[in-house]
């Protein structure tokens, strides 16, 4: 599988999915497109990925997360793990979900991201 586009459709209803756990059975190293996978999931506070998933593949996460408003340990994890396995140039919607400011290793891993030439559309830190 190389597309997770709307793998939790914005149409499922009603929106009351909350959490979200891959674990590390989940191989998405080939995985290019996370676009609008978690789209309008209003209930959506925690997603957690296994610290052994690669996003090396990933060339965009645009409305991934739009109005999905994550948790500030489950959007930090996400920011950290795409940072330490990602080198593309990537488009990530999250406007809903904050950060944890500097100093954290979640606003090194984002501004690494940024600098690496990512567009992230977030809450900001907090």
């Amino acid at each position: 599988m190389t597309d997770m586009s709307s793998f939790i459709s914005s149409t499922i209803s009603p929106k009351t999915l909350t959490t979200v756990i891959f674990g590390a059975n989940c191989d998405f190293s080939s995985v290019t497109t996370w676009s609008a996978a978690f789209n309008n999931q209003s209930s959506l506070t925690t997603l957690t990925f296994d610290s052994s998933v690669s996003f090396a593949s990933v060339t965009t996460m645009s409305n991934m997360l739009t109005s999905s408003p994550l948790n500030i340990t489950s959007y930090d994890n996400l920011l950290i793990r795409a940072a330490a396995t990602n080198t593309n140039t990537v488009t990530l919607s999250a406007n809903q979900s904050q950060y944890s400011n500097a100093p954290s290793a979640a606003a090194t891993a984002r501004a690494t991201l940024v600098s690496a030439g990512w567009t992230i559309t977030d809450a900001g830190g907090i």
